[in-house]
């Protein structure tokens, strides 16, 4: 499940106010821009989101990869249906995974794979 930057330009993530009058050149590290001489910045995060942009998600609406509240058991197996139809034949799928265990996404589909079936107590047996 590609982060909900549908449609934009991902080399500008993490930026605020990034758009065409803003200064491309200001690096952005942390939550704060740096000034020349402050220390080295970082290099550029889109190295570690590129997969994104290659994802079988990219442009759906990612309300079909997580439950909306007051769902039904009924529609919630719908919806999850619909949304791992999408990450079967994903090109990034295991990157998407990868992702989702890394960092420890709690909720939505990822890689193909639902919250509970991404869950440790799940994955012991070299499963998802």
């Amino acid at each position: 499940m590609v982060l909900s930057n549908f449609g934009k330009d991902t080399t500008t993530l993490g930026r605020p106010g990034s758009d065409a009058t803003s200064n491309p050149q200001a690096p952005y590290v942390s939550g704060r821009f740096t000034s020349a001489g402050n220390g080295p910045v970082p290099p550029p995060v889109i190295h570690y989101w590129d997969w994104q942009l290659r994802a079988a998600c990219r442009g759906v609406d990612p309300n079909i990869f997580f439950a909306p509240d007051g769902e039904t058991r009924n529609d919630r197996e719908r919806r999850q249906r619909v949304a791992k139809s999408i990450c079967q034949d994903c090109p990034v799928r295991q990157l998407c995974l990868n992702h989702a265990h890394a960092v420890g996404e709690t909720y939505g589909v990822w890689g193909g794979y639902t919250e509970l079936e991404r869950s440790p107590r799940n994955r012991r047996g070299g499963s998802p």
